[in-house]
């Protein structure tokens, strides 16, 4: 994995945790995770991006409905789901 890769991949980490410090809203992870996941420049193993979708589409859905503290802890869980796909391909 080449090192703009590795620095994308790092920040996306970082993101999700700012989320679950209540230092990011919801609106602005699930754009940064976006963005970020479209400046990686090299292909990433097809599993990563099918369990990614599934999990980020959830957040999505979450965004959608506008009631981030009702579904906190679904939510937290899914970020959960994302640290571990980033951690595993790092």
């Amino acid at each position: 994995m080449n090192a703009h890769t590795m620095r994308i991949i790092e920040k996306m980490i970082i993101m999700l945790h700012e989320y679950k410090e209540e230092e990011l809203s919801l609106r602005t992870l699930v754009d940064g995770l976006e963005g970020s996941l479209n400046a990686v420049e090299e292909k990433l193993p097809e599993s990563f991006y099918s369990s990614w979708f599934n999990h980020w589409g959830e957040l999505e859905q979450y965004l959608a409905v506008g009631n981030e503290k009702k579904f906190r802890k679904e939510i937290i869980e899914n970020i959960e789901a994302l640290e571990g796909l980033l951690s595993n391909i790092v």
